[in-house]
């Protein structure tokens, strides 16, 4: 878990804070890239359907 936290706080600081609504869609693509973040571009492609 705390290696998620330093990884989200890290790349959250670069948007330089975001609204409370939207917050959310941060965290799961932040999610999303730190689960994936070994073969990011293979698995986004995947869920995108440009690669079968």
């Amino acid at each position: 878990m705390r290696g998620f936290w330093s990884y989200a706080k890290e790349r959250l600081l670069k948007f330089h804070g975001v609204s409370k609504d939207n917050f959310i869609y941060y965290l799961k693509e932040l999610e999303f890239r730190y689960n994936f973040r070994d073969n990011i571009d293979d698995s986004l492609y995947k869920c995108l359907g440009v690669i079968n």
